[in-house]
């Protein structure tokens, strides 16, 4: 804590610039730090502020996710929706950002014995995310795309992410 507070206030360097979805994240976080006014020269410790004993357990990080995740569920569909696209574009962009696409990981949910290995790279899972934007073929047809764009962008983890960063002119 000492390199990161000067006691005027707290002196935080991001790495990279940051994505639009990630600004309101930050911004509380920002909030949070701003209360912790009873700084010491005592050691520092961690304390976990979902339990009342500060110690850290899955269950209180899940109660804590739980509204980013809500937060999430209000996200506009209409972009996607009211884009002049055919349909099953339409339909098939609703499923990627619900990350519902037929992927191997997916249909083993319904109980069908696949090989949950990418079909194109055979070295991860094949995730709706890993199919369409973290493996080593994709990744490829990403690059070109962004580089022909002229966009400068650190990929997001999800598909969502990427639906976000765009605007109804197919432009981020």
């Amino acid at each position: 804590m000492d390199r990161t507070w000067t006691g005027q206030g707290w002196n935080l360097h991001l790495r990279r610039n940051l994505n639009d979805w990630e600004i309101t994240s930050i911004a509380r976080f920002h909030e949070t730090m701003a209360r912790a006014t009873n700084l010491t020269d005592e050691q520092d410790r961690l304390i976990w502020k979902g339990e009342r004993k500060g110690e850290f357990t899955v269950r209180s990080a899940y109660r804590e996710l739980r509204p980013i995740e809500e937060q999430q569920a209000g996200w506009p569909w209409r972009m996607i929706w009211r884009t002049k696209i055919p349909y099953k574009v339409n339909y098939f962009t609703w499923l990627l950002a619900k990350e519902e696409v037929l992927s191997h990981e997916n249909l083993n949910k319904r109980k069908h014995n696949l090989c949950s290995r990418c079909y194109l790279c055979e070295e991860q899972v094949e995730t709706v995310n890993h199919l369409f934007l973290h493996c080593k073929w994709t990744d490829q047809l990403w690059q070109m795309f962004i580089h022909k764009r002229k966009i400068k962008w650190t990929k997001p983890g999800r598909i969502i992410e990427v639906l976000k960063c765009w605007n109804s002119d197919g432009n981020a």
